[in-house]
């Protein structure tokens, strides 16, 4: 869970470009410190469907997802939250932490966008080298 989060790629400025140019007006990014004060002492767990596929090979990994979405979920109120079908099984345990909570904000799915050589958008995708992401995106 901190590993993944310590690994994740970050690209804010990016990011922020990215949504200028399709309009977005505003953008919350708060920093670690202010989700994680005092460390990451409590979280989510769920104890069927985070066990096996994805997430039979990264213990744990859900749990931080989990963690972290609720606490962006809280703290924004929003009617509504996307998430793509890419990673499906996310999703699937998003939307059930939502409804087993009673949160109001609504899950939704979104299809998978994919880049002109067929492979799934990601982030990740730049940690790929050459040879990688031509065998991936076959």
């Amino acid at each position: 869970e901190a590993k993944d989060l310590e690994c994740y790629p970050r690209m804010e400025a990016e990011d922020q470009r990215l949504l200028e140019t399709l309009g977005v007006s505003a953008l919350f990014l708060p920093p670690v410190m202010a989700l994680y004060p005092e460390g990451d002492h409590y979280a989510v767990d769920e104890l069927l469907l985070s066990q096996d596929r994805c997430g039979a090979a990264r213990p744990g990994h859900f749990r931080g997802v989990l963690t972290v979405v609720l606490k962006l979920l809280n703290l924004v109120q929003a009617d509504a939250a996307y998430f793509g079908e890419k990673d499906y099984q996310q999703f699937e345990l998003i939307q059930g932490m939502a409804l087993a909570l009673f949160l109001k904000t609504r899950i939704e799915s979104v299809p998978t966008v994919r880049e002109a050589d067929g492979l799934a958008m990601s982030s990740r995708n730049r940690r790929l080298t050459k040879t990688q992401r031509r065998l991936a995106a076959k």
